[in-house]
């Protein structure tokens, strides 16, 4: 059975892979040792927070014709999930992204600037695992 495509022209599911493989260069990185943790953890943080923010907004672009672009131009993840629902598109995003959204938003900003917080690497690495599973389902699912 084909996959039916679905793309829209605001953004690419293949900008959230990139925020991805950032991230596991990143894991990469720290587990050789190669110095900096704390600040390559704040950008593997950031870069957690990114690719969720755009697997939601590109399953919003995709299912709505009429959006609006003020509300979309936003980085909390709660507010990008009640943003879809209030369009009465169903937004597929795992549980635990829906339980932590306040978390995951903080790291847009505290990832690269709060010099006081820190994401553990076992944080990182179970984040990443989650939203890479979630990338693959609405990649398979057509989200282009």
């Amino acid at each position: 059975m084909a996959v039916k495509l679905l793309k829209n022209n605001n953004i690419s599911i293949q900008q959230a892979r990139a925020d991805l493989q950032i991230v596991d260069q990143i894991v990469s990185a720290i587990e050789n040792n190669s110095g900096n943790s704390k600040f390559l953890r704040g950008q593997a943080s950031y870069h957690l927070q990114q690719a969720s923010e755009k697997l939601i907004k590109i399953q919003i672009y995709t299912n709505s014709s009429t959006i609006d672009y003020h509300k979309m131009y936003e980085h909390d993840i709660k507010k990008l999930m009640n943003y879809g629902s209030s369009l009465g598109i169903t937004i597929e995003i795992p549980n635990d992204i829906k339980n932590n959204a306040m978390t995951i938003t903080s790291w847009e900003a505290s990832g690269r600037y709060d010099l006081h917080v820190v994401t553990k690497i076992t944080t990182i690495k179970k984040y990443s695992r989650i939203i890479w599973d979630w990338y693959d389902d609405l990649f398979s699912k057509g989200y282009r």
